[in-house]
């Protein structure tokens, strides 16, 4: 018996609404996700952020700004996403009992950040974007 499933990509663009970061999916007719269940911000060659009490402070050591997983099948959190916003939902809870999140940090002005999302359906979500010095935000290529 073959067991198949079912899951679509899609891409996040980083914008500023009302004067903050934001997070937007960029839909097509092959998915459209409104929510999220999960959400990470992260710098792949930027200077780590300094880890603040009740943060996981592995994530921040490998480069992370912002971390929020809440258990399946939670998806209360709708798109747009505001960086460092206090979302809603059940945080995940790992096998040690924790739930290792991450608070928002501070974004470095040219650095380059991924961000990453899983949504209801088994839908992800990822971009990449950078702040110019100049405070405007620049989104580049997976």
């Amino acid at each position: 018996m073959a067991v198949s499933g079912c899951s679509s990509v899609y891409d996040i663009r980083a914008k500023i609404i009302d004067g903050r970061l934001a997070f937007v999916a960029k839909t097509d007719f092959f998915g459209n996700p409104d929510c999220v269940r999960g959400i990470s911000v992260a710098t792949d060659d930027g200077p780590a952020a300094s880890p603040e009490a009740g943060d996981d402070v592995s994530a921040v050591r490998r480069g992370v700004y912002w971390e929020q997983t809440f258990s399946s099948p939670s998806c209360d959190n709708p798109f747009p996403v505001v960086y460092g916003a206090r979302l809603s939902g059940p945080l995940f809870k790992y096998a040690d009992g924790q739930t290792k999140s991450v608070k928002a940090k501070p974004l470095v002005k040219g650095i380059t950040y991924s961000v990453s999302a899983q949504s209801s359906g088994s839908a992800y979500g990822g971009g990449k974007f950078r702040i110019t010095p100049e405070g405007k935000v620049i989104n580049l290529g997976r």
